[in-house]
């Protein structure tokens, strides 16, 4: 009787043993495998960002933004804050001012008809309530004409020193003396207002002129003379 209660606490302690060394699959635990499918959440897809266009750039300002044929006009006298204003008529009727005063720059060009280029702008200050153009080159569209001045170039700044040029003897207008800018760059133009001239070295903003062939006059380059500066 106690052999065999015994052999039966052994058979129970088998059975412990043999079940405590069965694999964890089959106790029912989670594999490697089932452990990483179970518990890592899947990650989303990777996303680009969305692309962005550049910022176009403004356009450029272009002193040639207009070309248009005109007749130039001058007012007959001058009004209220001595206004004489030199004026762009174009064939529609409509106009542009160019000048508050008539200086002799404009007189050659009067009521010729004319090649411009240059641009609308808005002045600063007191002003008339007319559209303002600032011309940056004038040409007669009459090959033919016999105005003192046939082109206006653009405005321009110079460096030099005025002076004087005579004409030698025998030569056609021998002894006619004229006055003259020599620049830094040893150009030497006729000054077409010689009243602006002044002793030293100078700073000139001016306009080259150009001169009917029709008409005699010395040759080579032509000023018209702005504002002159010290340096």
């Amino acid at each position: 009787m106690t052999a065999l209660r015994t052999w039966g606490i052994a058979l129970a302690l088998t059975a412990s043993m043999v079940a405590c060394e069965k694999s964890p699959k089959q106790q029912g635990s989670v594999t490697p495998k089932d452990k990483a499918t179970t518990t890592d959440a899947p990650k989303p897809p990777a996303t680009k960002p969305a692309a962005t266009k550049p910022a176009a750039k403004p356009p450029a300002m272009t002193t040639n933004a207009n070309k248009f044929e005109a007749t130039l006009k001058i007012d007959a006298k001058p009004g209220g804050k001595k206004f004489q204003g030199v004026w762009l008529v174009k064939a529609d009727g409509s106009k542009m001012v160019i000048d508050y005063r008539a200086n002799g720059l404009w007189r050659p060009f009067e009521n010729q008809k004319v090649a411009v280029t240059g641009m609308v702008y808005i002045p600063r200050g007191q002003a008339i309530g007319a559209k303002h153009f600032r011309v940056e080159t004038i040409n007669i569209v009459d090959k033919q004409s016999t105005a003192r001045f046939i082109a206006l170039g653009p405005r321009k700044l110079i460096e030099g020193e005025f002076g004087t040029h005579t004409i030698k003897a025998g030569a056609k207008a021998g002894g006619q003396t004229y006055t003259i800018f020599k620049s830094k760059g040893g150009t030497t133009y006729q000054v077409m207002n010689p009243d602006k001239a002044e002793k030293g070295p100078v700073k000139v903003r001016a306009r080259s002129v150009t001169r009917s062939p029709f008409t005699a006059h010395v040759g080579g380059p032509a000023l018209w003379i702005i504002n002159v500066t010290k340096p």
